[in-house]
């Protein structure tokens, strides 16, 4: 007992021992707490305490009808992009940008004065495909839930970015992540009206942006579009 009492002695009269001591301490410890905080990050995230698709129900038929209107938002970083129009069938009609676009099949057209054909303007366009957003809400898992007396309930679910990964680019990753955050609106018989993604954490870990990523998708009139005339005489 006294060797040891001695040797402490000795290390804090020295002032080159003393630094030694104080970095080994502090190097310790700064290893204790990170090694903490991840343990509790992961519990905190782990996707076995929630559960995966068995306390949400939706019927996306009414999306998949193809006919309804809609209005996208697409906020990437500090920049929104606003979509709003009609769909019938294979055909749309809708605004973007203060300029009115046709969509036939996977083709898009600009009214410039005059109808042209142009790329697809809208952002993250895989994140509004009917059958990619079946997939990613049966990917899902169940948070929590609110119930509202017309009969509209709020889904709050959760996804990796994994998963997204191999849905939207069939690329299999496997990110140590925070998850990201799906908000399913369905109204009173099931059907969805609602939709929001806040993708951060994909997006961030993807590198398709600087710090944040969100998609909110809206549907009403469903079954009440009239066939949309195509504008450009074809």
């Amino acid at each position: 007992m006294k060797d040891k009492i001695d040797t402490i002695k000795d290390i804090f009269n020295d002032p080159k021992k003393k630094a030694y001591a104080f970095f080994g301490f502090y190097f310790v410890f700064f290893i204790f707490v990170f090694v903490f905080l991840k343990s509790v990050d992961r519990k905190h995230y782990r996707y076995e305490d929630y559960e995966l698709g068995k306390k949400f129900t939706y019927n996306s038929e009414n999306i998949k009808n193809n006919n309804y209107s809609f209005n996208y938002s697409v906020k990437l970083d500090d920049i929104t992009y606003l979509y709003n129009g009609k769909k019938n069938s294979n055909s749309e009609l809708f605004n973007y940008n203060d300029k009115e676009y046709y969509r036939l099949n996977d083709n898009y057209f600009i009214n410039n004065d005059i109808w042209v054909k142009c790329d697809d303007p809208y952002k993250f366009s895989l994140f509004m495909n009917i059958d990619n957003i079946v997939l990613l809400l049966d990917s899902s898992y169940f948070e929590s839930k609110t119930v509202y007396e017309e009969g509209k309930t709020v889904y709050n679910l959760l996804i990796s970015s994994n998963t997204i990964n191999k849905i939207i680019s069939n690329i299999d990753s496997d990110y140590e992540e925070v998850p990201n955050k799906v908000v399913l609106t369905v109204d009173k018989d099931k059907n969805i009206t609602d939709i929001s993604f806040v993708l951060d954490s994909y997006c961030v870990l993807t590198k398709k942006c600087d710090k944040s990523l969100s998609i909110d998708l809206s549907y009403s009139d469903f079954g009440n579009i009239e066939d949309i005339k195509n504008p450009i005489g074809e």
